[in-house]
Formats: C-alpha cells, sequence, structure tokens
C-alpha cells in the first residue's frame, strides 16, 4: 500500500499549476478550434452573399421601375443613361436642392465645368455683360442633373434657367419655349427675358 500511495504521489500533477494536455487532448482542441474557424467563415461567407444579393435585387428593381417611368414619360436614352448613372437617390431631398438652386438667382446654369458648350455659354453671358449663377454638376452620376433631366425631358447641358424657366442648352433645346440660348439672341427674345427676370450685370473693370 505504501508502495502504490509513492507511486501515485510521482505521477500526480504538483498543486497550483495547470494541467498539461496529453497529445489526444490537443488534437482535440485543435480540431474544435478548426471547425468554430469554418463555422465563422460561412457565416461570413452567408452574410457578404445575402447583402449581394439584396443589393443587386435593389438595383434590379430600381432599372425596372425606371425603365417603366422612361417609357411612361417618355425620356430619351441619354435620359435614361443620365438617371441609371445616379442611382438610387432619395428624391424629395434632391427636387428641394434644385428648385432652390433654380430661384436663387435670375439667371441659372447647370453646367460640366469641361463641357465646350458650357464653356461657349458662359462667355456669352459675359459679352451681354449678364451675372449668372454657375451650378457645377459631378462629373458622373450627379443626382440633381438626373432630377433635372426628368424635370425638362433633357439630359445635356449647359440647363439654363431664366426666372425659373428652362430655356434649354448653348444651341438647343426641347421645345420652342425653350429653345436654347442662340435660337433665343437670334429671336431677340433673350435679353427682354433678361430684363424682365431681373437678371443683374456684371460689374464693369
Amino acid at each position: 500500500k505504501s508502495q502504490r500511495r509513492n507511486d501515485s504521489r510521482l505521477h500526480a500533477e504538483p498543486r497550483g499549476r495547470p494541467m498539461r494536455l496529453s497529445v489526444i487532448d490537443a488534437e482535440v482542441v485543435d480540431e474544435y478550434q478548426l471547425q468554430q474557424q469554418l463555422q465563422q467563415q460561412q457565416k461570413r461567407r452567408k452574410s457578404m452573399t445575402g447583402g449581394f444579393l439584396t443589393k443587386f435585387s435593389n438595383s434590379l428593381r430600381h432599372r425596372w421601375h425606371l425603365l417603366e417611368e422612361a417609357k411612361r414619360e417618355g425620356y430619351d436614352a441619354n435620359l435614361i443613361k443620365t438617371c441609371l448613372a445616379a442611382g438610387e437617390y432619395d428624391r424629395p431631398t434632391v427636387q428641394g436642392k434644385v428648385i432652390d438652386h433654380i430661384t436663387s438667382a435670375p439667371c441659372v446654369m447647370f453646367t460640366f465645368p469641361k463641357s465646350p458648350s458650357c464653356r461657349a455659354a458662359l462667355e456669352a453671358f459675359e459679352t451681354m455683360g449678364v451675372q449668372v449663377k454657375v451650378v457645377p454638376f459631378e462629373e458622373d452620376g450627379d443626382p440633381m442633373r438626373a432630377e433635372i433631366g426628368k424635370r425638362v425631358k433633357r439630359s445635356s447641358v449647359p440647363m439654363i434657367f431664366i426666372k425659373g424657366n428652362y430655356v434649354g442648352g448653348y444651341d438647343g433645346g426641347p421645345s420652342d419655349e425653350a429653345p436654347g440660348l442662340l435660337t433665343l439672341a437670334f429671336q431677340g427674345a433673350l435679353w427682354p427675358m433678361l430684363e424682365r427676370a431681373g437678371a443683374n450685370r456684371l460689374p464693369r473693370e
């Protein structure tokens, strides 16, 4: 009996020290950790896949509604392309921004800074000595451009407004009421329109 007690003392772990894992126990722990890692990876993949599918579904829904609206309202191909580039946006907020800009000055022009037509229109106003408020669009996918395009049925720039009314672009427009800056000038209607709007004159140097 005393010999067995001595043997058990020799093989017992010292008190206060952590127990050492056997090789089998270590393999079990490694396998458990591996399973946990695999489960976490699967959860991340499901989350990523679910998010992608949701975004894809929303994008298809948005495109479908836009095409239905385009068919109903008679949008041309360029306007549809502009609207698709703008993507989904808070329409009431953007409409409010557009109205604020249009009504903020007697003459307002929405532009792309690098557009030759926009530069030509700005030079024409400067030659006339008329002050125009310039609102630059982003290069691509600007919700304001899409929203104005839906409003006036035309997406090309510049988009010129005089006293809140759309008059077309530089050398063209969608209708006789909005034929563009050059046509209005040739008709002799541009200057009276600017005067009625109370357009400001550029200060003389």
